[in-house]
């Protein structure tokens, strides 16, 4: 791949918030779980958008995530993450197979183009009013009185592969010194072989759903790295484990003959070359202390009021299968009146729908 370490600035992407684009395909996703990364795929020399370029974007160092995805027509790319926290360090770049040269941009996190908003004042009623501090005075309370609690971080540590836990693993120091990876992947591990070509030297692995015409997925350090004779040239001692998984796999609509994952002992790829063709870069993800707190269940064993304004929030509704879907919240001990909001779409007709219901906790 020729994918360059540049970055852009703001540019239209041309991904459009409305839905219908004649083939029902969504062109632009709500970040509804997790946070979204969009950028642009350009020829180095034109500048031209390039359609159909295989982007590897995964977590370095850390196995918990790994994903592919094609550029469209305008060269755009946008990819939706599920719902992580933290601030992981992650690697995209173009296929390793491609050999045009080309450029991957990122879009900023932010927009930076100057904004100036309209100066609404805030004019409301009496009743309105007496809400408005009834939100502050509860603000207050939590604030003084409310408990923090610890969320579950997706992204450090220790995080299960995202091929999850069928691998064999294979630690290094259990076994003699050996010069390189391919000469102990010949005398210690049976799920790969090594072949040769005019190219030089490749590895295949072996198990009854690997068939040849596709290609292992080869990782190091959970970066996709070319399956060539300059990973096989590793030195051992550089190497900390090797994971194999002899199956295939998919990803996407694209399909791998079994997964060779390796790990280094430094986290430093095993000074494996990058020839300035990738890009590392840190994303904040979500922030959510209260990921692994039930609070309904809490306020009930505690003494301190249940002071909150938001009930019940569920971004995504599955009915069942007689049409019905049943919610269940408890009410908090700040007496007033409440509405319950209903928002959809309807995939046939395209239309959305709004519904309201008040209810009054005394």
């Amino acid at each position: 791949a020729k994918s360059s370490g540049q970055s852009s600035g703001d540019y239209n992407l041309g991904l459009k918030p409305e839905a219908d684009t004649g083939s029902g395909k969504i062109e632009y996703l709500p970040e509804l779980n997790g946070l979204t990364l969009s950028g642009r795929v350009v020829d180095a020399e034109s500048s031209e958008p390039v359609a159909d370029a295989k982007l590897q974007l995964s977590s370095y160092a850390n196995p918990f995530f790994y994903a592919e995805v094609l550029s469209g027509k305008d060269g755009s790319f946008l990819y939706a993450f599920p719902y992580f926290i933290g601030n992981p360090e992650l690697h995209i770049a173009e296929a390793s197979d491609s050999s045009l040269n080309h450029i991957v941009l990122l879009a900023s996190e932010f927009c930076n183009k100057p904004i100036r908003l309209p100066y609404l004042p805030l004019l409301i009623d009496s009743l309105e009013q007496s809400a408005v501090r009834e939100t502050l005075v509860n603000i207050q309370l939590k604030e003084r009185y409310g408990q923090d609690f610890d969320g579950i971080d997706l992204v450090e540590g220790s995080s299960p592969a995202f091929y999850g836990s069928g691998a064999f693993v294979t630690y290094v120091k259990d076994y003699i010194e050996l010069t390189d990876l391919g000469e102990f992947i010949y005398e210690i591990i049976p799920q790969v072989s090594i072949h040769s070509s005019s190219e030089g030297s490749f590895i295949r692995i072996q198990g009854p759903s690997c068939m040849e015409i596709y290609p292992p997925l080869v990782l190091m350090d959970n970066v996709p790295v070319p399956n060539n004779e300059e990973l096989l040239n590793i030195p051992s001692n550089r190497i900390e484990r090797i994971e194999v998984l002899n199956q295939a796999y998919m990803v996407g609509s694209i399909r791998y003959s079994g997964i060779l994952s390796v790990y280094s002992g430094k986290k430093d790829m095993s000074g494996l070359d990058q020839d300035g063709e990738r890009q590392f870069f840190n994303l904040q993800m979500l922030d959510d202390n209260s990921l692994d707190f039930e609070y309904e269940a809490a306020a009930r064993e505690s003494s301190i009021p249940d002071i909150r304004n938001l009930l019940y929030w569920e971004p995504s509704i599955e009915f069942s299968e007689e049409g019905t879907y049943r919610v269940n919240f408890s009410t908090p001990d700040t007496p007033g009146q409440y509405v319950l909001t209903i928002r959809g779409t309807d995939p046939v007709n395209r239309t959305n729908m709004l519904e309201k219901a008040l209810f009054l906790v005394k």
